[in-house]
């Protein structure tokens, strides 16, 4: 025993030395930079109102799910969501899961097998990447949104079944995927497309449906993930594929088969936030027109700190995890939460604070917040 909290103390001391040691913060009372959550849907009063009203309306004890949905925790509530999430995402099916961690843990190595092949974005989110590694398949890493890179990649290591793994919106760097040239790109090889839709759900496209539906490219693309805890404002996910694919995860993916369902008061707010997200053409409206003055508003002097982006994930470089913490406890002072992202979260000499719009930040706080980050900058 004390071997090992040796190791724990020497592993936490090398984390405090390098300025990466995590710890946990409140964010009450300041103003929002740091949430994912887009639309104010986890705050909004009438939507919680929505929720009450659909929990009074039954006699089920909505407490919780008693079991994995294999055994007593199936309910015609969660099949019912499911039906609806396919038509409203476009799908001919969905199977809930617990988180988008759950999804990508459970879709990867329950499908991709040894003797396949796996090309992912090099930016992609640590919960694929462990999906990735749990399937002992070959992988890849391709330079970040670099078609070139993807196609020599496979033409020198494509075996098996090939599969592409990438999200629509990255949520570091706050950019797109070219899903379009992707898709191109799965046809020429006979490929796979895994799509992780988590900052897109609900930020993009008229009702939120997400990048693919955007461009009308979700029929050539073999399972989208999409998660309930940011814009939608509560918990879980879902993964969207064909019939024959969700019969297979069902019978296949353990963090579906070994894991207690969600309880049917968490089926319920998912399906209040996806009625309430087909109402919200004005809120995601009021999103973008926030990102649109957030880019006009950036002080000349500061636009080399940021990382291009037309999305509500605005990424302000400061090299190194001391300077960069400096800077987020400034902000912090002046009642703003932007949080510092570290290394090794992202790239040594890529740390940032990572801004996120919302579609309730006032264009007062926009300014409070760039000129805070500029009165720092040239103190």
């Amino acid at each position: 025993m004390p071997d090992i909290l040796s190791y724990i103390e020497n592993s936490l001391k090398k984390k405090k030395d390098d300025n990466s040691l995590r710890k946990l913060y409140l964010t009450k009372g300041k103003i929002d930079f740091c949430s994912n959550d887009y639309l104010g849907f986890a705050q909004d009063k009438k939507l919680y109102k929505l929720f009450k009203k659909k929990l009074s309306s039954t006699d089920e004890i909505l407490f919780g799910s008693t079991g994995s949905r294999l055994l007593s925790g199936q309910s015609e509530y969660v099949q019912t969501l499911e039906f609806k999430l396919a038509d409203f995402f476009k799908s001919e099916s969905a199977l809930v899961f617990n988180s988008g961690y759950h999804a990508n843990i459970g879709l990867v190595p329950s499908l991709i097998k040894k003797s396949d092949t796996i090309f992912y974005d090099a930016l992609c989110h640590a919960s694929i990447r462990d999906g990735i590694l749990l399937s002992k398949a070959e992988s890849y890493s391709f330079k970040h949104n670099d078609m070139i890179d993807l196609i020599e990649k496979i033409k020198r290591n494509g075996k098996g079944n090939i599969f592409i793994i990438t999200e629509a919106l990255f949520s570091m760097d706050g950019d797109y995927s070219p899903i379009e040239e992707i898709t191109k790109i799965c046809e020429k090889y006979n490929a796979a497309l895994i799509l992780d839709e988590a900052h897109s759900t609900g930020t993009i496209g008229k009702e939120g449906r997400g990048l693919a539906v955007s461009m009308n490219q979700q029929g050539n693309i073999f399972a989208r993930i999409h998660t309930f805890g940011k814009a939608m404002g509560c918990f879980g996910a879902v993964i969207l594929c064909n019939n024959t694919l969700k019969t297979y995860l069902i019978n296949n993916a353990r963090s579906f088969i070994f894991t207690t369902a969600l309880p049917l008061f968490n089926i319920a707010a998912i399906d209040c936030s996806l009625d309430y997200l087909k109402m919200s053409s004005e809120r995601i409206d009021t999103l973008h027109k926030n990102i649109i003055y957030f880019l006009q508003n950036i002080p000349s002097s500061l636009r080399k700190y940021f990382i291009p982006s037309a999305s509500p994930i605005q990424g302000f470089i400061t090299p190194g995890n001391e300077n960069i913490k400096k800077l987020a406890s400034y902000l912090q002072n002046n009642n703003i939460d932007a949080r510092a992202i570290l290394h090794p979260s992202v790239p040594r000499g890529k740390e940032r604070i990572r801004i996120i719009l919302h579609s309730f930040n006032t264009h007062e706080e926009i300014r409070k917040l760039l000129q805070n980050i500029n009165d720092y900058v040239t103190m």
